[in-house]
């Protein structure tokens, strides 16, 4: 089953401008996230998917880098980018995940994992991110090609159009829902993993450094374990959770949720 990861990524970010350039490692936050996304075994292809926003012009030369397609469209409009960039695919693929650039600590191995389960089953989404267990920021959402092509004809107010798969869960009778729950040996759900504030690009640089020395598919068990290590720290490791799009994310809950889980994979 064809699979393509839709790569999310705009400059315009008020808490931390340009924070996808920022240096991480030997090349930028979002080269980084690129680079996890190519070492999934299950993902065929994938996608730049930027704004038309002059300030987001910047993004074609990482693509252009990369060697991957990019496409442009509503700075807001998070759903239409997605369906741009599953068109561009020659064939349309079966199977879209949605890749938020500002993760790089992204695990291949928890994204094959959604994909496979998702391609067993016959359910239009699978998210890591409700219920959650694993560090925010190791997984990421994959849908049905029918699920997105859905959410873009019905999702009609901006909310939903930005945060794709809020419809999904708001509506429970029209969509089924996996929810990816983590191993014991990957369980962190305190731990947040996405670049949001100057705060977590220290915290994710610690982590980096901490990976270097283990390969990319030993790094879910191996960050978990340094986690629970690290019990005096200048930066913490745990941040205050925060709410976002209606739920509380990075912290030992999910706040807000109004779509319960239908389904649960373990």
């Amino acid at each position: 089953m064809s699979t393509v990861a839709v790569i999310l990524a705009r400059a315009a970010s008020t808490r931390l401008p340009n924070k996808m350039f920022l240096p991480f490692g030997e090349h930028s936050v979002l080269d980084h996230v690129i680079e996890r996304v190519r070492a999934c075994q299950h993902i065929d292809d994938c996608v730049l998917a930027t704004s038309d926003s002059p300030r987001d012009q910047a993004f074609e030369a990482v693509a252009s880098r990369q060697q991957i397609r990019w496409v442009q469209g509503s700075e807001s409009d998070v759903i239409d980018r997605m369906v741009r960039a599953m068109e561009s695919c020659s064939p349309v693929p079966k199977q879209v995940v949605r890749i938020c650039s500002d993760n790089p600590m992204l695990m291949p191995e928890v994204v094959d994992e959604a994909i496979h389960t998702l391609a067993q089953s016959s359910a239009d989404l699978i998210t890591p991110f409700e219920c959650h267990s694993y560090p925010f920021g190791f997984g990421a959402v994959v849908m049905t090609r029918e699920c997105l092509l859905r959410l873009h004809n019905r999702a009609r107010e901006a909310t939903y159009r930005e945060h794709v798969e809020n419809y999904c869960f708001d509506h429970p009778d029209d969509f089924a829902v996996l929810y990816q729950q983590a191993p014991e040996t990957h369980e962190l759900p305190g731990l947040g993993l996405t670049l949001d504030f100057a705060e977590d690009y220290d915290r994710l640089l610690r982590a980096r450094t901490a990976m270097a020395a283990f390969d990319l598919g030993e790094q879910a068990v191996a960050l978990s374990q340094w986690v629970a290590r690290q019990t005096d720290s200048a930066v913490p490791l745990l941040p205050t959770p925060v709410q976002f799009a209606g739920r509380t994310h990075w912290g030992l809950q999910i706040q807000g949720m109004r779509g319960q889980p239908n389904q649960m994979v373990f």
